[in-house]
């Protein structure tokens, strides 16, 4: 797919591929129900050409900072619609449902506390016959607790307990 294009390229190549799925007159409206203000937003800033960027750009004017599951309907049709349109300018193809760029994005541990919580993971999957279902659960719970400890400022796993107390050690 071309990389380079004006949101009018872009959309009407999407429309025109939702029309070759036989997808409703409702479902394409739907889209356009997103892509004007998209448009407006973009005429408004004078950003002649779309990509990811512009598009994160214009959620975040929408939605600000937010949590994807706390989203409502409509919001989250707001997001998987330009996410969708992301994807589409990136690989032509059209993702339906849930944004397609906000799925399952990759748990990252850095850090001192995420290294360590990384190498146990590591172990823990080494050492023991875990289900995936495990691993993930794993994953997701120190992923947790990495965010909330770089949120209190703590970097150092020996500054774990004074920082969460309020102290700095």
């Amino acid at each position: 797919m071309k990389e380079v294009q004006t949101i009018d390229e872009l959309v009407i190549k999407f429309e025109n591929h939702l029309r070759s799925l036989q997808r409703s007159r409702f479902t394409i409206r739907q889209y356009w129900q997103t892509w004007k203000p998209l448009k407006i937003f973009m005429s408004a800033k004078k950003i002649k050409f779309f990509d990811i960027t512009v598009g994160q750009q214009f959620i975040k004017s929408k939605l600000g900072a937010y949590e994807y599951g706390d989203l409502n309907q409509m919001q989250r049709r707001l997001l998987n619609t330009v996410d969708a349109l992301s994807v589409f300018q990136r690989t032509g193809e059209i993702h339906f449902g849930p944004a397609p760029l906000r799925r399952n994005p990759p748990k990252v541990f850095t850090g001192e506390i995420g290294l360590l919580m990384e190498g146990y993971i590591t172990f823990r999957k080494a050492t023991f016959a875990l289900s995936k279902s495990t691993v993930n659960n794993n994953i997701r719970s120190l992923h947790t607790l990495l965010l909330f400890l770089m949120n209190k400022g703590v970097q150092k796993i020996g500054n774990v307990l004074g920082n969460i107390a309020g102290e700095q050690l």
